[in-house]
């Protein structure tokens, strides 16, 4: 429906492994900046850290990864 397609990795495989770890470092630090006063609130902070991770512009594919995986071209009338 949405064109995804899933590719399935041999368990801890370097180069897999290597991208679920910066994913998960970023979003644990994203949570930490976020919920400041309780652990239990984070579940309210869940849909702005998706937000922010997926709008968040990656330098290595000069891409946000929203943009990589819709493969869609925003235009911007400026």
């Amino acid at each position: 429906m949405l064109g995804t397609e899933h590719h399935p990795t041999v368990p801890y495989h370097h180069e897999a492994s290597g991208q679920v770890e910066r994913l998960v470092k970023v979003v644990i630090d994203t949570f930490a900046a976020c919920v400041v006063n309780t652990k239990e609130e984070w579940a309210d902070h869940l849909q702005l850290v998706a937000f922010l991770y997926n709008t968040s512009f990656n330098e290595a594919t000069l891409r946000t990864p929203f943009l990589s995986t819709a493969e869609i071209q925003i235009l911007l009338a400026i």
